[in-house]
């Protein structure tokens, strides 16, 4: 941490907190206008229309949504073109239901106003023009999304689309839940209004197929993606195709010269919703609003038998979610309300397909499956006989060529389960007749169930001896050592799936499972479900107190600390992802844009603790494993525990106790996991004390009070990154309010992401092989409150301090600028935030120009500040994945003025959302060294260091310029050095000539691409066109009147810059 300024006073600044931002509709949605009925006509028109309808369909096709609202006794109506003939498609008449026409949309409205707060409105858009089927005549294109405006569909869907922005609009104002859909590849979403929408409402979105709800038998069903977005409630409707084989019925053709024809009866069946996906939405909808349980018991009502097959396979493959059930007991579990499997229709009584059986399914385990579902929060409902496990669907024979394995292994031995205290219990019977040697010598004769024979390596006596070790271990220790030998990710990626083989041994010697649980006295369904750390639900887990008491106290406590992990340590890191998800991830990206950690700190943290399962944006954690999370905990938990019985304050008698691994696994698998998952080691930096601690919990030969001890310092060490976080998001509000601070973030991307041209291809042929592309520098500069800037340069220049400098230079004469045109108050103290990095700002050339701009008066002081490095991800690392998604691997960039146009286009929306102004600048081959003014200050120059931002305590102050250095004129005129670019080498050359050869070559066609590597490279004089670099008026001119002296306020931590920050909810307990 660098603080320089004129000898004065630091002291301390107050802490600081979340306070929300407003949310403002933006401008282009605010006139948004359909046959001139806006929102706010709407809501003028029809404010006395009676509410009572629940559910509304709009473009309703077959109404599978209001047909299953009906079945539970809910009011619904359907918006369809068809619904009537003669009346509800004729534009003439009053009851038109023709959203083509002025009544049409008005009739729509009208039902739309008629629904009750926390109604379901479902929209389902025609969307044969928005997808690849039509694509030749439609025209639509990423430079032309609206596509060939005088063809008659694509005027139909631009029109629809339109109409479903308003109908989310007015949706929004009037309380209610929307819903809309398109097909997978639909490009509807990527219309400038639908996209606008869908950020400002921060709708989530989820994908299923059709396949998973229709009752045809396997084979017979098309597998059709559903895109919908809705409130967070959407992603119950998540599925997967279990389709044998993954068969489906044809929707298209292709001819014998290669062309693909839609046909046409089937792609209009496959656009209805099945029944069971009308049931299921409904449902998602109730469970959501917490209504479920009531509707789904009135009296009166009776199942419908499903003709639904249920195919022969072990109940723990089920992908669907069930994240609530209707209350039930051990004997007779609850009801699952989204899995069709569980729904109120009934299984069907007879086999119908001789390859379907109607059974009783049977319980199988793999191994640490449940870890890979974690992060997708896909949970079976908890009982004893099928305990709440996170399954993904079993791989077909198509995908397991492409999954690779891990193995992983799990010992059994002596001297590691000696270093365990033994169980308080008494012992009972059940491990009595396990440790009878009588009992293992009868077992060790028999077969052990295997081709191995595993029996012949073990000895009676070593047997006995781990048996009687195992058995005198609780549960509890039981599945924490399980948990600790197995050495897996918690959640591979879905873009690399992985299988997993566990290998058992006892004593050293390779076993199965079945034998290892013969040998064991128990059965491999409970060493299965100890490694899975699934519950018995018929027992109480805990130590003392009431079930119905002491639960909710110990799960308010795991909550507290999740939820301190969640916004302290987790982060919203971009992950890497395979080319065909870059538009999918890119969209969920956007949203993050708006929103920010300090935003909706204090509403997120009371949604975080209800006991419903918390919806929010998934964040990554560090790389690791639950029982590194739980040990961490436990220091949590003592730390706290211990603060409060040393304040007297009767909190601390509120969980006396600490909470079992049981409760803590049950709590992480059921609620958290869905929000929180751990990340691979190899996408991010990670940060070296991070990474030292972690490897020290793993190990085994590290006791149980080191590894507390180190799990106590890995904790503080977490609660201080966060801590400067807060520092810095303190100093970014206080530019954005514009109050005598200017905050500017600034880093690179990484220059081997931005490449030119970029190919429209994924694989380059052989004659590309040798002929490197050209390289560009991206700097990003986030000015907080006044623009975002976006800087490139060729990668050929020296991007280093004096880069960064001249950068950080023109953003202040940006805003020089800004200021006077607004008319207001320029700031007199600059803040930079830049990556902890000595190459970057971290160095001298910044320290003398900071120096520089303080001693000639240009503001009162200037703070550096760093991050921990391995913990710099912030607002600006989010741009450049946004950046990487939305356009290195989204858009065909030929030129570097491509590359610009793209960036103008993707980022300008984000820009002005946030009030800002957006500046992207391609920079010039010649830059200055750091720059200076040629007018003397009046005093000395000190600079203040700290080690850290969110310490109070700074070193005394050093002096860096004195007064008499710059009264004797002693300091060097402006520059006059300029850093050219390194010119190509001749065998460069030669490279680069062949490469602008084959981009014009008629394969390619990439002509534009060609002439600029010939203009910039291979020229005579390639500076010569170059234009000289803009003066910075405001460096060159006179400085502003900054003399006066600061005053004390009461910032703890820089006493030097104004205190407008809100007070911090959050308090550091040490």
């Amino acid at each position: 941490m660098l603080a320089l300024g004129t000898l004065g006073s630091f002291s301390r600044l107050k802490s600081l907190a979340g306070r929300s931002f407003d949310m403002p509709v933006p401008e282009q949605l605010r006139g948004h206008a359909v046959h001139g009925y806006t929102v706010a006509k709407t809501l003028r028109k029809w404010q006395d229309v009676d509410r009572s309808c629940d559910v509304l369909e709009i473009w309703a096709g077959v109404g599978s949504v209001a047909s299953a609202a009906r079945k539970l006794s809910l009011s619904a109506r359907e918006i369809e073109l068809h619904r009537v003939p003669g009346r509800t498609d004729d534009p003439t008449n009053k009851e038109t239901e023709d959203l083509m026409c002025e009544q049409g949309v008005a009739n729509a409205l009208e039902a739309l106003m008629s629904v009750k707060v926390g109604g379901l409105v479902m929209m389902g858009p025609v969307c044969s023009s928005w997808v690849f089927m039509n694509s030749s005549r439609c025209c639509r294109t990423h430079d032309n999304i609206w596509g060939d405006v005088t063809y008659g569909p694509v005027q139909e869907g631009n029109h629809f689309a339109n109409c479903m922005v308003l109908f989310l609009l007015v949706s929004h104002a009037r309380g209610l839940h929307a819903v809309c859909e398109q097909p997978k590849g639909s490009t509807m979403w990527k219309l400038p209004p639908v996209s606008l929408a869908l950020d400002h409402l921060q709708l989530t979105s989820t994908q299923t197929p059709r396949c998973a709800f229709d009752r045809k038998p396997f084979g017979q069903r098309f597998l059709k993606v559903f895109k919908l977005y809705g409130p967070s409630w959407i992603l119950d409707m998540r599925r997967t195709c279990k389709c044998p084989n993954a068969k489906h019925r044809a929707l298209v053709k292709t001819s014998a010269d290669g062309s693909v024809t839609g046909i046409h009866d089937a792609l209009t069946e496959s656009g209805a919703y099945p029944k069971a996906m009308g049931h299921a939405l409904v449902r998602s909808w109730l469970k959501g609003l917490g209504a479920a349980a009531p509707l789904l018991h009135q009296k009166g009502q009776k199942r419908k038998a499903s003709p639904e097959p249920v195919r022969k396979k072990p109940a723990a493959s089920s992908g669907h979610f069930a994240l609530a059930s209707l209350p039930g007991s051990w004997k007779k579990p609850g009801l699952n309300l989204c899995a069709p499997e569980a729904s109120s229709e009934g299984l069907p009584k007879k086999r119908k397909h001789a390859s379907d059986t109607w059974q009783k399914p049977s319980l199988s385990f793999k191994p640490c499956s449940s870890f890979a579902s974690a992060k997708s929060g896909q949970c079976l409902q908890a009982n004893w006989m099928q305990p709440a496990l996170s399954l993904e669907t079993e791989a077909t024979s198509d995908t397991l060529q492409k999954v690779h394995c891990q193995h992983h292994e799990i010992s059994l031995d002596a001297g590691m389960l000696g270093l365990l205290l033994p169980s308080d219990a008494p012992e009972n019977s059940y491990c009595a007749h396990a440790k009878d040697p009588g009992r293992i010598a009868s077992v060790l004769k028999g077969p052990c169930g295997c081709c191995r024979n595993c029996f012949k390596d073990q000895k009676a006596k070593l047997v006995e001896e781990i048996a009687a070790l195992w058995h005198g271990l609780s549960e509890e220790q039981q599945t924490q050592y399980l948990q600790g030998q197995w050495q897996g990710p918690l959640a591979p990626e879905a873009a690399e799936p992985a299988s997993h083989r566990t290998q058992w041994r006892l004593g050293g010697k390779s076993i199965c499972l079945r034998g290892l649980a013969s040998l064991l006295g128990t059965a491999e369904r409970t060493l299965q479900k100890r490694l899975k750390g699934v519950l018995d639900m018929r027992k109480n887990h805990l130590q003392s107190g009431s079930l119905g008491r002491q639960v909710p106290k110990q799960q308010a406590i795991i909550d507290l600390f999740f939820s301190e992990l969640y916004h302290s340590v987790a982060e919203d890191l971009p992950e890497i992802r395979r080319e065909e998800s870059a538009t999918e991830f890119a969209e969920s990206l956007e949203d993050a844009f708006y929103w920010t950690p300090e935003a909706c700190l204090a509403q997120n943290i009371a949604a975080l603790q209800s006991p419903q399962r918390p919806q929010g944006r998934v964040r990554t954690l560090p790389p690791g494993r639950p029982i590194l999370l739980f040990l961490q905990f436990k220091a949590w938990w003592a730390a706290n525990q211990s603060m409060l019985q040393r304040s007297g304050s009767p909190e601390g008698q509120i969980c006396a106790q600490m909470p079992s691994w049981s409760t803590w696994w049950r709590m992480w698998v059921n609620k958290w996991s869905s929000l929180m998952s751990f990340r691979k080691a190899s996408q991010h930096k990670d940060c070296n004390s991070c990474f030292e601690m972690r490897q020290l919990l793993q190990k085994s030969s590290v006791s149980r009070a080191e590894k507390a001890s180190l799990a106590l310092q890995l904790q503080e060490h977490l609660r201080s990154q966060y801590h400067d976080r807060m520092v810095y998001w303190a100093l970014r509000y206080s530019s954005q309010r514009r109050s005598g601070v200017v905050s500017i973030m600034i880093d690179a991307m990484d220059r081997g992401k931005t490449v030119w041209p970029a190919y429209p291809w994924h694989k380059s042929p052989a004659s590309l092989q040798g002929l490197c592309r050209l390289q560009l520098i991206l700097t990003g500069a986030l000015v907080h409150g006044w623009f975002m800037g976006m800087y490139f340069q060729d990668a050929r220049l020296h991007h280093g301090a004096s880069a960064h400098l001249e950068i950080i230079l023109r953003c202040i004469d940006k805003v020089m600028s800004m200021a006077a045109q607004a008319g207001c108050d320029f700031p007199k103290h600059l803040h930079i935030q830049a990556d902890n990095t000595t190459s970057a700002v971290k160095n001298q050339y910044l320290t003398q120009a900071a120096a520089y701009l303080t001693g000639t008066g240009r503001f009162l002081s200037v703070t550096c500040g760093f991050l921990v490095e391995g913990h710099t991800h912030e607002d600006l690392d989010r741009t450049f994945a946004y950046v990487n998604q939305k356009v290195i691997c989204s858009k065909t960039v030929e030129t570097p003025g491509d590359f610009k146009a793209a960036l103008l286009q993707e980022l300008q929306p984000i820009a002005s959302h946030k009030g800002e102004d957006l500046v992207v600048e391609e920079e010039i081959e010649k830059i200055t060294r750091p720059r200076r003014a040629a007018i003397s200050a009046a005093e000395d120059v000190y600079a203040i260091l700290k080690g850290r931002m969110h310490r109070t305590e700074s070193l005394p102050p050093v002096l860096v310029l004195p007064k008499s250095v710059l009264d004797s004129a002693q300091l060097p005129p402006l520059p006059t050095q300029i850093f050219k670019a390194e010119p190509p080498s001749d065998d460069d050359k030669v490279v680069l000539s062949k490469l602008a050869q084959y981009l014009d070559s008629q394969a390619v066609g990439m002509t534009r691409a060609a002439a600029e590597i010939r203009e910039r490279y291979l020229s005579d004089d390639p500076d010569a066109a170059l234009p000289a670099p803009p003066p910075l008026l405001w460096l060159q001119g006179q400085p502003p009147v900054h003399r006066e002296v600061i005053p004390v306020t009461r910032n703890m931590y820089y006493e030097h810059l104004p205190d407008d920050s809100w007070p911090m909810l959050v308090k550091f307990h040490r």
